[in-house]
């Protein structure tokens, strides 16, 4: 059989690189153009992946299949090509779907925040419980070299993307949502269409939701999710009517004083194996009660699964009680994430972090996470992301950065959008205390000797940090 032709325009972009790099692992030949493709593209060149810096759309009119992301424009020019040709074109999220169709068992990993520790988490867990999983998420997991894996067609789990609405095109599987928030407005038009994608997403399959998010449990009334997760009974019933969960399965975690997740299991309302789950803790290396909470959603997803599909039967045992615990003993020793409160280094003693974090829910529970870990004072670099959002969140951004002692902010960072007049980085600092600074003042940011220094956002805040750390101070690879 002749060998299918893939070509990807924007190859080297977060989303894409993954689907690029399995894609050329299953067998296919892959093509593709990136502006960063020089800087990007070792780990593609490897497998044999053929690129440029240039738009090429006589190739692309070649290829079997033409891949586009939402940040392609209708008018470039392979796309253009590929139209103009007649061949198959696909969004990313068609091609995901392609190359884990052959998966019988799918993991689909969903929400405004969170989805790629949970999914690197997921990921975690199969791959060391030996199912041999594919893992898609739309960041780095540190214990996958090339951030991605494509496994033996058994079992996949992957990250979705409700930006653009294209997790809409997720193909049967188990689903797991973690929150609903209002982000992507720019393409919803308004807070309540963004909740009718997920109710629609939470209703086409067997779902865990969140039970913890009084919105998401709103959108999702009149469903009957797999199951849930989220704080004990009653702290849920400050929040709604807990009905809905507990006809099922939930899964309920009270924290100790600092991040440790005390686990414990209810079915139609009535505790399970209570004296066997004595010793269920999630207690994670990285700080952050988000991040165990996130872990118990995980949890939730791959042990309900478990009681419902033979094919991971023959690995775990639903029945037994020891199965929860192997999970939560599996997930404790979970390495972390790229980017996501990742320590990088430090500087003059000062330990330095690294976070993706880009909305206020995630930067209230980042800079939470570190000072519940001692650090105080803790200074914070921020670069806010999108004129959009920043227009939408400025007076929430000062809100939540002002928990902080000590805030800097770099210069918007577009991501392509058109400016928006009036909207910038001053338009958070004008309602907090914060100074607006340039990469080269980094040096006044530890002057003042905080307990910590955070590089926060989803632009390039990232690669300034890491490089004012390589110049001043002592790298670290790994968290």
């Amino acid at each position: 059989m002749q060998t299918k032709t893939i070509f990807l325009s924007g190859i080297c972009g977060s989303g894409m690189k993954p689907l690029a790099t399995i894609a050329a692992q299953q067998g296919y030949r892959v093509v593709g153009t990136d502006h960063n493709w020089d800087q990007q593209s070792s780990s593609l060149t490897t497998l044999g992946v053929i690129g440029g810096t240039q738009p090429e759309p006589e190739k692309a009119a070649l290829a079997d299949y033409y891949v586009y992301s939402s940040a392609i424009r209708p008018e470039h020019p392979e796309r253009l090509a590929a139209e103009k040709a007649g061949i198959r074109i696909l969004h990313r999220m068609d091609l995901l779907n392609m190359l884990v169709r052959p998966s019988p068992v799918r993991f689909a990993l969903a929400g405004t925040h969170g989805k790629t520790s949970s999914t690197s988490m997921a990921g975690w867990i199969l791959l060391q419980a030996g199912l041999d999983p594919t893992i898609i998420a739309g960041g780095h997991p540190l214990y996958l070299e090339e951030g991605c894996r494509n496994g033996s067609a058994n079992v996949a789990v992957y990250e979705t993307d409700e930006s653009d609405a294209s997790f809409l095109k997720t193909e049967d599987g188990y689903r797991l949502i973690l929150n609903v928030d209002r982000d992507h407005l720019n393409h919803y038009g308004s807070f309540d269409r963004l909740s009718e994608a997920f109710r629609y997403f939470a209703a086409a399959s067997d779902t865990v939701i969140f039970a913890g998010d009084a919105h998401l449990v709103s959108i999702c009334k009149g469903l009957q999710p797999m199951a849930a997760f989220g704080p004990p009974e009653a702290e849920l019933t400050e929040l709604h009517n807990t009905d809905l969960f507990f006809t099922g399965r939930y899964y309920a975690g009270r924290f100790l004083d600092d991040d440790a997740l005390v686990v414990s299991l209810l079915l139609d309302g009535k505790p399970q194996y209570a004296q066997e789950l004595e010793d269920a803790v999630i207690h994670l290396s990285l700080p952050g009660r988000h991040f165990a909470m996130n872990g118990l959603g995980v949890i939730a997803l791959i042990h309900a699964a478990i009681a419902k599909e033979p094919a991971l039967q023959r690995r775990f045992d639903p029945e037994n009680p020891k199965t929860l615990l192997e999970l939560i003993e599996i997930l404790n020793a979970f390495p972390g994430v790229e980017r996501r409160l990742e320590r990088i280094g430090t500087v003059r003693g000062i330990p330095v972090y690294d976070d993706y974090g880009h909305h206020p829910t995630e930067i209230r529970a980042v800079i939470d996470a570190l000072q519940r870990r001692g650090a105080r004072p803790l200074s914070v670099v921020f670069q806010p992301h999108r004129y959009t959002r920043t227009q939408e969140l400025a007076a929430e951004f000062a809100d939540v950065l002002a928990a902080a002692e000590h805030v800097y902010l770099l210069p918007l960072y577009s991501a392509g959008e058109t400016p928006i007049e009036g909207v910038s980085s001053r338009s958070i600092a004008d309602r907090m205390q914060a100074e607006i600074i340039d990469p080269v003042r980094f040096d006044m940011v530890f002057e003042q000797n905080p307990a910590a220094v955070l590089f926060l956002g989803a632009g390039s805040v990232s690669s300034m940090g890491r490089e004012y750390v390589a110049r001043r101070g002592s790298p670290k690879s790994v968290f």
